[in-house]
């Protein structure tokens, strides 16, 4: 609309999907249409900030939201309707709760038109429709009561299925309506814009970039890469953290955006197709939730702070003799609880200090020697001190990696924060959570089966189990790591000689000792038979491993 009154340009030749846009455009068409997104983007701003100011401020300054919707791209209009989606229907709600019959109903209406306009955008942003119609059944089944009979049928449920279809009428009509390309042929053309995307999901261009299905938590995780020096703020991976923190408190007071938040990001990690604009469709709950996040675990309590500083003092609890007696109690008590606080410093205190230190240098496994024997705390005093000037950290260059611990300063964790690695942030905590789930699975299936009658030998087993968790996860970590290597562990080191070791490929290579393959893999064996696995070591033995056997 905004360039129809716009005298006409040069068509662009029609391309491929899978080549690059275009780097030019003709002028004034390519000003007017990326104004009208910065718009959208802007006002999709403000409706969210109507709704949570909090909300509203850190969804401008998202940096994925930002490039988007300042593009000459399809995203900021249903960015923008499908946020107006859920904001038209949380007043219907609103109104309907308060008896306000005839309000309601025109929010609804406006709820709808507003969805018919995301799905005439993109088909992805109707999302949020699923969201409206999963919270809708939710209410409807919990406003059922217990004088229920529980044979009778849900007249709530009716009624609002009902609602419903009339409010999935109105957005289908303005879907049409709002899509002239569908006139001549509805249904025809309809099929074959669904079918298209589907079939663009499973095309070659989507394969060949081959993100793993956690792609688009990477995108939440970390800011824009590929703009240095654009952008000034770069808050994506707090946003993310603070919504992490807010979902109670969104579910309790917008169920529906938490609903659309969670409809929509496990549609994300479903969908093959993982283009970074896709996470522009949760952005906006995920920026409600930081901000009820940000709400309640900072400035909250920062409010609370104040006020009670500005209280007056209440009257003194305490008599001067009181007091005297409370500190001769506490001198009688000090001795006794320093070799408490100074073994709780050593054990929980010092490796926390350590870790700090370790930070702000460019420790790494070739440096180990060095900071194992001081070279970290002299890294960090040089570098405290002025001694020492940081040195530019490269996260993934092993080439530039020296045996000397260097001060880094807080420039390794700027890059972690401003984006350096959010891959790897990703996958991390995608592995603690899968992997804490599981544990928790299965410990409470281990301790399920063993609390049962007749178990036999249950503290052998309550034993067995309890040894993963007293090993430290470090030592485990190396002995699995020992075992299972797939090119030097002990099982790949265990099939790949056979029984007669001496006739093997690797010990009848020119120049090579067969005493000297048989003594190096006696002490890659050592460590496991020190360690107390010796059983493997001793059958491998039996089958005589060692080369040059006599």
């Amino acid at each position: 609309m905004a360039i129809l009154p716009l005298p006409p340009a040069p068509l662009l030749p029609e391309q491929s999907s899978t080549l690059p846009p275009a780097k030019s455009l003709p002028q004034p068409h390519f000003r007017i249409a990326r104004t009208v997104s910065a718009v959208m983007g802007t006002l999709e701003v403000l409706a969210l900030a109507v709704l949570q100011p909090l909300a509203g401020l850190l969804l401008a300054v998202h940096t994925w939201t930002i490039k988007y919707t300042s593009q000459v791209m399809l995203e900021p209009l249903p960015a923008l309707t499908s946020l107006l989606t859920v904001l038209f229907y949380v007043k219907f709600r609103r109104s309907r709760n308060s008896g306000k019959t005839r309000a309601a109903t025109g929010w609804s209406i406006l709820s709808a038109i507003a969805l018919g306009l995301t799905a005439s955008s993109k088909y992805t942003y109707c999302i949020v429709g699923l969201a409206i119609v999963a919270d809708a059944v939710w209410l409807a089944l919990a406003a059922r009561t217990p004088r229920d009979d529980a044979g009778a049928p849900n007249h709530h449920l009716r009624a609002v299925i009902f609602d419903l279809l009339l409010w999935g009428l109105i957005a289908l009509a303005i879907f049409f309506a709002t899509n002239p390309r569908l006139w001549s042929d509805p249904f025809g053309r309809l099929a074959q814009s669904l079918l298209y995307h589907g079939d663009y999901a499973q095309s070659a261009h989507v394969r060949q970039f081959n993100f793993p299905f956690w792609q688009p938590l990477v995108y939440l995780l970390g800011p824009v890469p590929w703009h240095p020096g654009v952008f000034v703020v770069m808050l994506d991976i707090f946003i993310t953290v603070l919504a992490g923190l807010g979902l109670g408190r969104l579910w309790r007071e917008y169920r529906v955006c938490a609903l659309w938040l969670a409809i929509g990001l496990g549609f994300l990690l479903i969908w093959p197709t993982k283009w970074p604009q896709y996470i522009l469709t949760i952005t906006a709950p995920l920026s409600l939730a930081a901000g009820l996040g940000m709400q309640g675990a900072l400035w909250e309590p920062l409010l609370r702070s104040l006020q009670r500083r500005k209280a007056p003092d209440g009257p003194a609890l305490r008599t001067a003799g009181d007091q005297r007696i409370a500190r001769r109690d506490s001198r009688r008590a000090l001795p006794w609880l320093v070799p408490g606080i100074i073994a709780l410093s050593l054990l929980a205190l010092f490796p926390l200090i350590y870790q700090a230190a370790v930070a702000l240098t460019d420790f790494n496994a070739i440096s180990i020697r060095d900071g194992i024997q001081g070279g970290v705390w002299r890294a960090v005093w040089q570098g405290l001190t002025g001694q020492a000037q940081p040195v530019t950290v490269a996260l993934f260059d092993s080439m530039t990696r020296t045996k000397e611990v260097h001060w880094a300063g807080p420039t390794v964790l700027g890059q972690l924060l401003g984006g350096a690695a959010p891959d790897l942030l990703a996958f991390n905590l995608l592995w603690v959570v899968l992997s804490m789930l599981l544990q928790a699975v299965l410990g409470v299936a281990a301790a399920l089966m063993l609390h049962r009658r007749g178990v036999r030998w249950r503290n052998f087993w309550q034993t067995i189990f309890i040894l993963p968790w007293a090993i430290p996860e470090f030592i485990g970590a190396l002995i699995w790591l020992r075992i299972l290597e797939p090119g030097f562990g002990w099982l790949a080191l265990a099939q790949a000689i056979p029984t007669d070791a001496a006739a093997h490929p690797i010990c009848r290579r020119p120049g090579r000792d067969p005493g000297a393959v048989a003594r190096g893999r006696h002490l890659v064996w050592l460590p496991l038979d020190h360690a107390g696995r010796h059983g493997l070591l001793e059958a491998d033995a039996r089958r005589g491993l060692r080369c040059g056997r006599d």
